[in-house]
C-alpha cells in the first residue's frame, strides 16, 4: 500500500488515481480480471470519455499476414467471383476452394458421367448452404471456382486443411436426402496422400495429383478412398502411399520409410490396413490359417456388418491380392529387420502368381528365383548367429546342437518339366540319363563299401538311400528337411524331391555351409548310422572332394535321437551313434533330441498353405513362415529394423548383389532389354494412366 501511495504522487495517473507503473507491480492473474473488467466498462463509454487516448500501431511479424497488397487482389477476386453482394462471402470462398481439393473432379477412373459432376457440385452447393446460409447455383459456383482459383496468391492464401471428419458428416447427410445420386455412391472423402512428396534424389518439392480410386480394406470394414501421387519427371520416379514407382524399370521400390505407412498399396485398387495385414500373419502362425480361410471368413464379415457393399469385393480377388500383399510385405520385413538393406524393388505387376504368363516367364517367379540365394543367406546366417542379436535363449544350452530330420506333410509341386530353358532342359534330360546307368554301378561300389565293415554287428538295420532315384516328368516334394537348433529355432530348409535320403541331407548342411551359416559340431539325425557310413565312403572322392566345408562335416559327432534309437539294433548304433551312452552323454545332456518331430507335428498344419504355391514362391514363402515362427518363438517384433547393425552379422551378411543368381541365358535377355530401353529413352513418359492394367 506504501508503494501504491509513493506512485500517485510521482507518476501520471487517469481519473481513477491508476497509472502504468502501478499496474505493472500487478501479479498476472490480477492483471487478467482487470482486463475482464476494463472490456465491460469501456462498452459503457464513461471511463473513456474521462480518459487519455493514445494510437497504438501493431506490428504483426513478417509473413503473420498478407501484405496490403495481395489483400487488395483477394478483395478484387472475391467481388469478380461473387457479383451479388448479398452472396459474397470469405468463409464461401475458403470452402469452394478446400473442398474443389477434397473432393477432385476426376474422383472416379474412367472419368465420370456429366451427371455425377452434376452431382458433385450440386453437393458443394449444400455444403455451403450449411455452412453460411446462402444459396449458391451449380453455375454461381463454377464461376466463383474458376475466378477464385485463377490467381496464384489468392489460391494460396486461402487454402487450408479441410475437415474431413465434417465433410464425411455431410456426405452420409446428403446421401439421405438423394438416395440415388451416383455421386454419393462413388465419391468419398477419405484420401491417401503419398507417404512423401519431395523427391529423394534431386529433392524437387512434387505436386501431388490424383492417381485413382481405391479400397481400404481393414479387418471389419472396407473403406472407399482417393488415391493420390507425387511425379518426379526428372528422376522419373512416382511416389505413392507406401513406395515408388520406377516408371522406367516398371517395379515397385520400398523403402525404410514408406514401409512405416499405415496403408499398404503396391498397385490396383486394393488398399490393405497394416493392422489388416498383421492380423493374418498372427493368425498364420497361431491358428493356421490359409489365405483363401482368412479372406472367406472376412468376406463374410464385411456381409454381416455392411450389407450394402457386399459387391465391393469377392473371396477369390481378396485372397489372390492378400497373398501377393502380404508375401511382399513380409519379405521387406524380414530384409530390413536381418540385413542392411534400407530399400528393396519388386516387379510392379505383384499379382502374377503363375510361373508362365502369356507364354514367358512371370516377373515374379524371375525375381524370387534370382534372389532365393540371398534371401536363404539372410535366413540361415541370421537365424543361426540369433544368440549375438538376442542373447542366450532360456534354455540353457542356447545353440550347442543341430538337430536335423525330414518333414513329408507338405508334398507340392516343385517341378514341371518346363520350368528351365531349352539349353539346361536339354542339359538337364541328358544329366538324368546319365545317373540312371551309373547308379548300378555305384550300388555296386557302395555294397563293397560295407563288406569291408567286419563286424556284422555294425550293419543297421535301419536303412535309407537315395541311390536308386529315378526321374519324372512331375517332381513332387516329399516335404522338406529343416535344421534346429537345441533351443527351438529354425536355421534352414530345403526341398526332398522323391525322398529323404543321405545325398540330400549332406547337401542340404553344405549349402548352409557356403552360405555362411553357424553350424554346431554336434548333429541328431534319426539314421545318423547310414548318413556316417555315406560320409566315410565318400569323403576325399569324386563326388564328395576335401574342402574346408565337407571337412567340417567330418569332423562333427553323429547321433541319433532318442525315440528312433531305440529301433535301431546295430552295436555302433548303441554306443557311438546313441546320445546316451558313456562317450555322448556329457554332451547331450540335457538336450530335445526329438525337437524336429514335435515342430514338425506343429508344421503338419501348414500343408494346406504350403500346397497353395508352386516353386519358387513356396521356397520363399516356407523362408517367411519359419521367420515368423521364430519371431514368435522369441517374442520379438517381425517389424524391427536393422537389427545387425553394429555387430558381428553386419560383415557375415553380405548384400544382395553377391548372392543373385542368373541362367546365362537370362543375362543375354537382359541385356538385350537394356539395350532397347536406352535407345528408345528419348523423354519423360507419363505411365500413371497405363501402370494399373499390369496387375
Amino acid at each position: 500500500m506504501n508503494t501504491i501511495g509513493k506512485a500517485r504522487k510521482k507518476k501520471s495517473t487517469d481519473t481513477e488515481g491508476l497509472s502504468a507503473f502501478l499496474l505493472s507491480k500487478l501479479p498476472i492473474e490480477y492483471m487478467q480480471i482487470f482486463t475482464i473488467a476494463f472490456n465491460k466498462i469501456a462498452k459503457k463509454g464513461a471511463v473513456l470519455q474521462a480518459s487519455k487516448h493514445a494510437k497504438v500501431i501493431c506490428l504483426s511479424k513478417e509473413g503473420q499476414y498478407p501484405e496490403i497488397l495481395l489483400m487488395n487482389i483477394i478483395s478484387e477476386r472475391l467481388q469478380l467471383a461473387f457479383p451479388d453482394e448479398a452472396k459474397r462471402s470469405f468463409k464461401a470462398a475458403l470452402i469452394i476452394i478446400n473442398v474443389g481439393y477434397l473432393i477432385p473432379t476426376s474422383y472416379i477412373r474412367p472419368l465420370p458421367p456429366p451427371s455425377a459432376s452434376e452431382e458433385r457440385l450440386d453437393f458443394i452447393c449444400f455444403v455451403l448452404k450449411k455452412e453460411t446460409g446462402i444459396d449458391y447455383t451449380c453455375n454461381e459456383l463454377l464461376i466463383a471456382h474458376n475466378i477464385l482459383t485463377g490467381n496464384h496468391d489468392t489460391q494460396v492464401e486461402l487454402t487450408f486443411d479441410c475437415n474431413i471428419e465434417k465433410m464425411h458428416h455431410y456426405l452420409n447427410e446428403y446421401k439421405t436426402l438423394q438416395p440415388q445420386s451416383g455421386f454419393s455412391k462413388f465419391f468419398t472423402p477419405v484420401s491417401l496422400l503419398p507417404y512423401r512428396t519431395s523427391c529423394v534424389m534431386c529433392y524437387e518439392q512434387l505436386k501431388i495429383i490424383f492417381h485413382g480410386a481405391g479400397n481400404i480394406i481393414y479387418c471389419t470394414k472396407i473403406q472407399p478412398c482417393l488415391l493420390y501421387k507425387a511425379d518426379c519427371h526428372r528422376c522419373h520416379r512416382s511416389y505413392r502411399v507406401s513406395s515408388i514407382y520406377l516408371i522406367n524399370r516398371k517395379e515397385t521400390l520400398v523403402t525404410l520409410e514408406s514401409q512405416k505407412a499405415n496403408y499398404i498399396h503396391y498397385s490396383g485398387s486394393p488398399v490393405f490396413a497394416k493392422e489388416f495385414l498383421i492380423s493374418f500373419s498372427s493368425q498364420l502362425i497361431d491358428n493356421y490359417v490359409t489365405f483363401e480361410g482368412f479372406s472367406s471368413a472376412t468376406v463374410k464379415i464385411f456381409r454381416r456388418l455392411h450389407q450394402d457393399i457386399v459387391d465391393i469385393i469377392t473371396m477369390d480377388t481378396l485372397a489372390r491380392n492378400l497373398q501377393s500383399v502380404c508375401l511382399y510385405y513380409e519379405l521387406t520385413n524380414f530384409i530390413f529387420m536381418t540385413s542392411k538393406s534400407k530399400e528393396i524393388s519388386y516387379p510392379y505387376a505383384i499379382a502374377e502368381s503363375r510361373t508362365k504368363v502369356k507364354g514367358g516367364q512371370s516377373s515374379r517367379a524371375i525375381f524370387i528365383e534370382r534372389n532365393l540365394n540371398w534371401i536363404y543367406h539372410v535366413f540361415t546366417v541370421f537365424w543361426s548367429n540369433h544368440e549375438d542379436i538376442f542373447g542366450s535363449c532360456k534354455c540353457g544350452y542356447c545353440s550347442r546342437v543341430i538337430i536335423l530330420d525330414g518333414h513329408q506333410k507338405p508334398r507340392r509341386l516343385v517341378y514341371g518339366g518346363n520350368y528351365y530353358c531349352d539349353h539346361h532342359r536339354m542339359q538337364f534330360a541328358e544329366e538324368q540319363s546319365i545317373s540312371s546307368k551309373l547308379s548300378d554301378e555305384e550300388l555296386r561300389n557302395y555294397l563293397i563299401f560295407f563288406k569291408k565293415f567286419e563286424e556284422e554287428e555294425s550293419q543297421c538295420n535301419v536303412g535309407r538311400s537315395d541311390i536308386e532315384e529315378r526321374f519324372e516328368t512331375k517332381k513332387r516334394s516329399m516335404g522338406f528337411i529343416a535344421s534346429f537348433l537345441n533351443c527351438g529355432i529354425i536355421i534352414g530348409f530345403s526341398d526332398s524331391v522323391n525322398h529323404e535320403g543321405p545325398r540330400k541331407i549332406t547337401d542340404h548342411l553344405l549349402t548352409m555351409l557356403k552360405l555362411g551359416a553357424k553350424i554346431p559340431s554336434l548333429l541328431v539325425y534319426d539314421a545318423a548310422c547310414q548318413l556316417f557310413k555315406f560320409w566315410q565312403f565318400r569323403f576325399n572322392g569324386e563326388y564328395m572332394q576335401k574342402t574346408r566345408y565337407t571337412q567340417q562335416l567330418m569332423e562333427m559327432k553323429l547321433v541319433t535321437d532318442r525315440f528312433h534309437n531305440t529301433v535301431h539294433k546295430g552295436k555302433l548304433c548303441k554306443t557311438i551313434f546313441n546320445p546316451d551312452s558313456e562317450q555322448n552323454k556329457m554332451d547331450f545332456i540335457g538336450i530335445n533330441t526329438s525337437l524336429a518331430e514335435q515342430t514338425f507335428s506343429y508344421l503338419t498344419n501348414f500343408k494346406l498353405a504350403l500346397r497353395s504355391f508352386a516353386y519358387p514362391t513356396s521356397a520363399l514363402f516356407t523362408i517367411l513362415l519359419f521367420h515368423l515362427k521364430n519371431c514368435d518363438k522369441l517374442s520379438e517384433d517381425p517389424a524391427q529394423v536393422g537389427l545387425i547393425i553394429g555387430t558381428n552379422l553386419e560383415y557375415k551378411i553380405e548384400d544382395q548383389s553377391m548372392h543373385q543368381t542368373y541362367c546365362v541365358f537370362e543375362t543375354l535377355l537382359i541385356e538385350e532389354s537394356n539395350k532397347d530401353e536406352y535407345q528408345n529413352d528419348d523423354g519423360y513418359v507419363d505411365l500413371s494412366g497405363q501402370d494399373d492394367d499390369n496387375d
